[in-house]
C-alpha cells in the first residue's frame, strides 16, 4: 500500500487539517443527503484527523455505531466517543465485517491504492443490503492555471507529481471511472458530482497542496523531473495571494447494494 505522505506528525496534522476544510462541507451535503441518520452503522475508511467520523458519530447518536479504520491511527486515537471505534486496518490486505454497515465511505485513498480494486470489494462486501458506499477521489487531469502566469511551470509541477505517483501505481482518472465502476459493481442508485475549486494561493487548499509538494520534492529532484530552482519557484506560486488555479475536480460517487 502507497502511503506517500510519510511525514512528521506536525506537518501530516496541518495537511489534513487544510483537506477538511476544503472538502468537509462537501462530503457532509453528501453523506446528508445519502440519509445518514440516528441509528446506523458507519465505516470510515482511511479516517485521517477523524473530521467526517466525529460527524459521523454524532449524526448516528448513542444507538448508532461507527468504525474508522486507517493504517495510521495516531490522530484518530486522540478522539474519545462513546460509539466511535478506531482500528488499525490495512484495506489492501485486511478483510472488513461482511454485511454490517448502513454506510461506507471513504474519501482520497483508492487513487493511490495499488490494490484499488480489492479494497472496493472489500468495502462493498460490508454493506447491508440496501447500503450505502459514497467515494470520493480526485480526478487530477483537471487542475491548471486560472491565468497565464507561471503556467509552464504549473504544469510541469503537476506533470511530475502524476509521473511519480503513476510509477507507483496512482490512477489520475480514476474520479473520472468511479460511476462506471460502481455500475460494474453492481450497485444501485448509482450517482456523481464532481466539485472544482478556483484555488488562490496561501488558501487551505493550497497549503494541503503545497505540504504534499515539499514532502515529494526531494524525489521530484531524484528523478530530474524539476530542479532545486523549479521546486522553490512552485512552492512560492502556491503561497502567493495573486495566483489562482483550478483544483483537481473531488469526485463524489455513490450507490446502493442490492435489497
Amino acid at each position: 500500500m502507497i502511503y506517500p505522505f510519510g511525514q512528521d506528525a506536525v506537518k501530516e496534522r496541518e495537511r489534513l487539517a487544510a483537506i477538511e476544510r476544503t472538502y468537509d462541507p462537501g462530503t457532509i451535503r453528501h453523506l446528508i443527503a445519502r440519509g445518514v441518520s440516528e441509528g446506523w452503522d458507519c465505516l470510515e475508511v482511511a479516517g485521517g484527523r477523524g473530521s467526517i467520523a466525529q460527524w459521523l458519530s454524532e449524526r448516528v447518536g448513542p444507538t448508532g455505531h461507527v468504525l474508522a479504520t486507517d493504517i495510521d491511527t495516531r490522530f484518530l486515537q486522540t478522539m474519545n466517543l462513546p460509539n466511535l471505534e478506531i482500528r488499525q486496518h490495512n484495506i489492501a490486505v485486511d478483510d472488513l465485517p461482511k454485511h454490517m454497515f448502513d454506510l461506507v465511505h471513504v474519501r482520497l485513498l483508492l487513487d493511490v491504492l495499488p490494490e484499488r480494486d480489492e479494497a472496493l470489494n472489500r468495502m462493498i462486501d460490508a454493506l447491508k443490503p440496501g447500503g450505502w458506499l459514497v467515494i470520493e477521489e480526485f480526478d487530477s487531469l483537471t487542475s491548471v492555471p486560472a491565468s497565464s502566469a507561471g503556467t509552464h511551470l504549473f504544469m510541469k509541477m503537476q506533470e511530475a507529481m502524476r509521473q511519480l505517483w503513476m510509477a507507483k501505481g496512482f490512477d489520475a482518472e480514476y474520479g473520472r471511472k468511479l460511476p462506471g465502476i460502481l455500475y460494474s459493481k453492481g450497485l444501485q442508485n448509482i450517482g456523481a458530482e464532481g466539485r472544482m475549486f478556483v484555488r488562490q494561493g496561501s488558501s487551505p487548499g493550497s497549503q494541503a497542496w503545497r505540504l504534499s509538494f515539499i514532502n515529494l520534492s526531494t524525489q521530484f529532484m531524484d528523478a530530474d523531473l524539476a530542479t532545486p530552482d523549479e521546486v522553490q519557484q512552485h512552492l512560492a506560486q502556491l503561497d502567493d495571494p495573486a495566483f489562482f488555479y483550478l483544483s483537481p475536480s473531488m469526485v463524489t460517487a455513490w450507490g446502493s447494494s442490492q435489497l
